[in-house]
């Protein structure tokens, strides 16, 4: 553009009229010239800033683009975990009911059971107290037999110690002497049943509970944390009664506190 400017400009020069008019036309064709220079760069800038939006259009569309994927990758996943929710949900519910039938099974089985044991305490108490005297041996020994087998611990005790009371010398009275320390035993007061064990041993020394009284001992002892006392009992029914369904048991204990 500004080489045919300048041709154009000289064709001008050469043909034109005397100095003031030429001056005159020499100004306005250098304002022309001036002018189409201005008018090329507005066009170059205006170009260059077409370019330049150009490529910003470009560009966010390429960000929209990769916006709208992300937004569907996103989309996505939410509809996964909504499945899965779903999914767990229906596990979940199917899950509690099945626990809460076995709950209720549970329950009434446990409401069963007690009213079968209550059952049998009174039919058990019924029948000691009526094919037996109460006052006799053999209907006091029944009785907190009884009281003790159903768990009823504290009625035991106080019905052996009334046996023991009113027949210190019968064939049962270390069984009986027996019983009340297995019956503090029950209860976790292994103070007290060493206590009622050592009395056997020491009254009824040549009786068939000997074996069981030392056992027993050895078990509170060792249930009391005195772990070396307890070996030493559970040892002693190994040793001096080494056929006995005790001295099984005792080893099997020595062998646990070793």
């Amino acid at each position: 553009m500004k080489r045919s400017i300048a041709i154009v400009f000289a064709l001008v020069w050469m043909s034109g009229p005397a100095s003031g008019q030429r001056q005159e036309i020499i100004q306005l064709q250098a304002d022309i010239i001036r002018l189409t220079l201005q008018v090329g760069e507005i066009q170059n800038s205006l170009n260059e800033r077409n370019t330049v939006v150009q490529d910003l259009v470009e560009q966010l569309f390429d960000r929209v683009v990769a916006l709208s994927e992300t937004s569907g990758r996103i989309a996505d996943a939410l509809e996964d975990v909504r499945n899965s929710n779903q999914q767990l949900g229906g596990e979940m519910r199917v899950l509690m009911s099945n626990l809460g039938d076995d709950v209720e099974i549970m329950d009434r089985n446990v409401e069963d059971l007690r009213t079968d044991v209550a059952a049998m305490s009174q039919q058990m108490t019924a029948m000691s107290t009526t094919t037996s005297d109460l006052e006799s041996p053999e209907g006091l020994m029944r009785l907190a037999v009884t009281e003790f087998l159903v768990g009823n611990y504290q009625l035991a005790i106080e019905g052996f110690r009334e046996y023991l009371g009113s027949f210190p010398t019968s064939p049962r009275a270390a069984e009986s002497q027996l019983y009340l320390g297995d019956a503090y035993f029950s209860q976790d007061a292994f103070d007290r049943a060493i206590l009622e064990y050592d009395l056997l041993l020491q009254k009824y020394p040549e009786s068939d509970k000997t074996v069981s009284a030392l056992f027993k001992k050895g078990l509170a002892l060792a249930e009391m944390g005195q772990t070396r006392d307890a070996l030493t009992y559970l040892r002693q029914v190994v040793s001096d009664y080494p056929e006995s369904t005790e001295a099984t048991s005792a080893r099997q204990r020595i062998d646990e506190l070793d």
